[in-house]
């Protein structure tokens, strides 16, 4: 059956998930495989300070679900032991999240129905401080998926998730995704994810985010030199037309300083760093706040994008470098609770002062 609601970026349906919660009605994540449907419910959970249980029912037999059967000689009736994850009254608030429900095979998909519509599995009645959702692959994914009836459908608040760049990139931002994967997302974010070319294709390989993050392990692990070594590795993840495209801002970004000094440099270096091609200025950027961590480094990163708009090259889109970075680098401040102290620096006043005048140019 055809989804037939609008699909949302993650960061709007995490907005939506923290809303629906509180309700007690569970939740359903429809998307693509490898675009963070189970990163957002770890998140959530961290929010609201819950437990979490992943179980991810392609790996269950009926039983770790059920619960084995026994028979109760007393009352001389078969009963089932509850398995151990199922959270009890006595455990803390916990979410316990069903995942790539619909790939389950349907004996299996009948008992967390159950769950999620009864909150229940047999004779096992789930306290009402525990939470239950759940997600799965679309028919049209490529992956083996079973209709969802419209029985459960009608019980379930729907949440059809999409990928998308600028959510993509602010998670990047906070994970340690190194400069180049994010700067080639940021120029190229068609290529964040290809399932439906890749499809079409009939390709088994190719992008999405969850791969994108793991280009980024191995391109911090092995680097970008040993190209011998590395393309094929990367080859492997993303396919290789995704590859051949990646790598080719990987040579235009070869000019840049290693990044792990350029929050080390005086001003007047960091001016004549400054790079003319776009890639190489996005490169810059992300590699600022990749490894802008302290308070001084923040203010100094805060200097670096002023001076990309008054001394970088005319013709490219200075300032869409510098809001995006700076707001980036403002939420990795709230986050380590230094935008108070951040906000008694001189810089930072002065920063402040020049992003007035640009935007009150801007407006005229």
């Amino acid at each position: 059956m055809h989804i037939n609601i609008d699909p949302v970026a993650p960061l709007r349906a995490m907005e939506l998930i923290r809303n629906i919660i509180p309700t007690g009605i569970p939740f359903f994540i429809h998307g693509e495989p490898g675009i963070g449907k189970s990163e957002i419910v770890e998140q959530i959970a961290a929010e609201r300070n819950m437990k979490l249980t992943v179980q991810m029912l392609t790996q269950m037999e009926a039983t770790d679900l059920r619960g084995l059967q026994f028979v109760d000689d007393v009352r001389k009736v078969t009963v089932n032991y509850p398995p151990s994850w199922l959270p009890t009254k006595d455990d803390d608030p916990t979410i316990i999240f069903l995942d790539e429900l619909p790939s389950a095979e349907p004996r299996l998909q009948v008992a967390a129905y159950q769950l999620l519509l009864s909150r229940r599995i047999g004779d096992f009645v789930l306290d009402k401080k525990h939470y239950v959702c759940g997600a799965g692959n679309r028919v049209d994914d490529g992956a083996v998926v079973y209709e969802m009836g419209t029985a459960l459908a009608s019980r379930l608040m729907h949440i059809a998730m999409m990928a998308e760049p600028r959510s993509w990139l602010d998670w990047a931002s906070k994970h340690n995704v190194h400069p180049i994967v994010m700067t080639f997302i940021q120029l190229k974010g068609h290529m964040l994810t290809r399932l439906e070319d890749q499809l079409k294709s009939q390709n088994l390989i190719g992008p999405n985010p969850r791969q994108w993050n793991r280009v980024s392990e191995v391109v911090t692990s092995v680097g970008t030199k040993n190209r011998n070594i590395i393309e094929p590795m990367v080859e492997g993840l993303i396919g290789k037309a995704a590859t051949k495209d990646f790598f080719l801002t990987v040579e235009e970004m070869s000019g840049l300083p290693d990044p792990r000094i350029i929050l080390d440099m005086d001003p007047k270096d960091f001016v004549k760093i400054i790079p003319e091609k776009l890639p190489n200025l996005w490169g810059l950027a992300f590699s600022i706040i990749s490894y802008a961590a302290t308070k001084e480094q923040m203010v100094k990163a805060t200097m670096f994008f002023r001076l990309i708009v008054e001394q970088g090259p005319k013709n490219q889109p200075l300032e869409d470098v510098r809001k995006m970075g700076m707001e980036i680098l403002i939420e990795k401040a709230n986050k380590a609770k230094l935008i108070q102290e951040l906000s008694r620096e001189k810089e930072i006043r002065d920063y402040m002062a020049f992003s007035e005048r640009v935007l009150a140019i801007d407006t005229r």
